[in-house]
């Protein structure tokens, strides 16, 4: 492995040359406004998978009429977004096996899936041409594989050789080469599709991708795993029309009420006292993993967070009333709500069901077939008078 540490200078230099929308109404985050199906996350229990690995995971949607629906779902093993990166791809449909349609009263449905990545994915897959072209995979396969890699290399020859590698087969590598073959493992990548789709009358056809590579079974630092909830609470501030900004003001009396903190989620069903002068808001954190630039290995990067919240309303699903507003309490629209969002009772014993899906993005791996995380979670706000709390 001499020319290992050359390889690792060029991986830095090559890769450099190698190189939904935000404006939501307030109909898009009401569930019930509409009478759709509104499917809102589709959770893997990891992100990204080896060729031959079991997955797992589950669809959560609301729907009207929970009684008329029904799903259908399949898997597209070859999947690319094609030329210019607009004319995507999809071919070669697999079934998924899955469970029973689980619903609650409230219209809210849980449905559970596993599936079996194939071995040969990688060789079938449109996304790696069967000639590898891209300059990092090329000089990487060339330096550790040697001849038997193909001039250029094949991609049949990087396939098996990352194949026959284990995890203590990297613990055992000096600490270049180690370096070297999972940063060929990394990029060394393609895309499955999950295509479900959901009719009660009304067929909507939601989909998820899932990364395809040997990062995760090798232990490799850049596997993506789904982002963690730090916290989840609700914030009363004892003051009319509070802002954010308020946040910061120690004179201002602020009472918190937790579904969770610290990383434990104990709650699913919050009381909050209601006041007609106190102002009302939300906030939920997510943990960010730690990643290296496929442009320069060296560099540490965190991830980047995207909350979508979601409500609707218990007992009465098609009311008006606006549950998320701006710091002026204002309807608010998604491009308005991140970490933090602030909450409009609608006068004692109004219940609104709170969803917040958090996706952790790595936009510069995009390029090498990177999804998104998901994290998604649930709870239910129940504003009552201080006589009523339990």
């Amino acid at each position: 492995m001499k020319h290992v540490t050359r390889m690792i200078l060029f991986l830095m230099s090559v890769l450099i040359l190698s190189g939904c929308t935000d404006g939501f109404p307030d109909e898009e985050m009401h569930f019930g406004i509409e009478d759709k199906i509104r499917p809102f996350a589709v959770y893997l229990v990891t992100p990204e998978a080896a060729p031959g690995q079991e997955v797992s995971g589950s669809i959560r949607f609301w729907a009207p009429q929970p009684d008329d629906v029904e799903s259908i779902w399949k898997v597209a093993l070859d999947y690319d977004l094609g030329l210019y990166g607009v004319d995507e791809v999809e071919r070669h449909y697999q079934p998924v096996e899955v469970g029973p349609l689980e619903y609650n009263w409230l219209g809210y449905f849980y449905q559970q899936f596993t599936w079996t990545v194939p071995e040969d994915i990688m060789l079938t897959t449109s996304a790696l041409p069967d000639v590898l072209t891209d300059p990092a995979m090329v000089m990487l396969a060339e330096e550790l594989i040697g001849p038997a890699a193909g001039s250029p290399p094949r991609k049949a020859a990087v396939d098996s050789f990352l194949k026959e590698i284990s995890a203590d087969d990297i613990e055992a590598m000096p600490p270049m080469e180690r370096a070297a073959t999972l940063a060929l493992a990394d990029l060394f990548a393609c895309q499955v599709r999950f295509r479900i789709t959901l009719n009660d009358g009304q067929a909507v056809d939601v989909t998820r991708n899932m990364t395809i590579r040997q990062t995760s079974r090798l232990g490799g630092p850049n596997t993506n795993e789904n982002s963690h909830i730090n916290d989840f609470y609700v914030t009363a501030l004892e003051k009319e029309n509070a802002t954010t900004e308020d946040f910061g003001d120690d004179s201002i009396i602020k009472h918190n009420y937790y579904f969770c903190e610290n990383y434990d989620c104990f709650e699913n069903y919050l009381y909050i006292p209601h006041h007609e002068d106190w102002t009302y808001f939300m906030t939920i954190r997510h943990s960010a993993q730690q990643y290296s630039s496929p442009f320069d290995p060296t560099v540490i990067l965190n991830e980047d967070i995207e909350r979508l919240w979601y409500y609707s309303r218990e007992f009465e699903p098609n009311d008006g009333h606006h549950f998320f507003v701006t710091d002026d309490g204002d309807e608010a629209e998604m491009w308005n709500l991140n970490e933090r969002v602030r909450i409009m009772p609608d006068g004692i014993h109004s219940k609104f069901i709170v969803t917040v899906v958090g996706y952790d993005n790595r936009s510069d791996w995009v390029m090498y077939h990177a999804v998104p995380g998901c994290r998604a979670i649930s709870g239910i706000v129940h504003f009552s008078p201080y006589s009523e709390m339990p």
